[in-house]
């Protein structure tokens, strides 16, 4: 399976031909990260809530022109949205790619108002991302972990997936972060957290494809 993580939380996966994108975002988006031109197709497209950050709509109307028979995995309220800008092939089930469970949003900050629904993905049986949440309960073999936000901590982060055993994390939800402090931070985990309980922290380098 083949993974190119964009900026923030958007993930590229392939796997035997077929292809899945996760969470197109305004970070992703801005990133200047996104050739849609050199993408040969999209399969399935996969929006855990409707966040700019994770639901960016420049992104989805460059999408949607790009790969018009794309089928779109989300939950109700999003589905709703894709819906009034012109998307029909939009589903809230399980499809032949992803499977969906709703998982809570994390509670925001005071002033950044009430959690959206949020759902977690698993992509093709062996890759799950939670969106923005650290309540999931079940992972597949490798889990999407987002360390920092306003929303919860790399404390938090890293409890859940000690807790869940993937047997490789890869970080997430971390545009927030320059590049420099994600590498000492993610550093850290890696020696000190993950690779002691044979768990393999996976760190992308942003844009870039790799094989897992």
């Amino acid at each position: 399976m083949k993974i190119t993580k964009f900026e923030h939380s958007c993930l590229l996966v392939e796997d035997n031909g077929k292809v899945v994108l996760v969470d197109p975002g305004s970070f992703a988006w801005d990133s200047g990260q996104i050739k849609l031109d050199t993408w040969p197709k999209v399969d399935e497209i996969a929006v855990t809530h409707e966040h700019g950050d994770h639901f960016h709509p420049p992104f989805i109307e460059a999408l949607h022109k790009a790969f018009p028979d794309a089928v779109w995995v989300t939950n109700g309220s999003v589905a709703a949205m894709l819906k009034g800008m012109g998307i029909a092939n939009v589903t809230t089930t399980d499809t032949d790619f992803i499977k969906i469970t709703p998982v809570k949003h994390e509670t925001l900050p005071p002033g950044m108002g009430e959690p959206p629904a949020n759902i977690q993905v698993d992509v093709f049986g062996r890759l799950t991302h939670p969106g923005d949440s650290h309540s999931l309960t079940s992972t597949k073999e490798i889990l999407c972990m987002p360390f920092i936000s306003p929303w919860g901590s790399m404390t938090h982060g890293t409890e859940v997936a000690l807790q869940l055993k993937p047997k490789q994390v890869i970080p997430i939800h971390d545009a927030l972060w320059q590049p420099g402090v994600r590498a000492y931070f993610y550093g850290m985990l890696k020696d000190e957290a993950f690779t002691p309980q044979g768990i393999e922290l996976v760190i992308p380098t942003e844009g870039k494809s790799f094989e897992v």
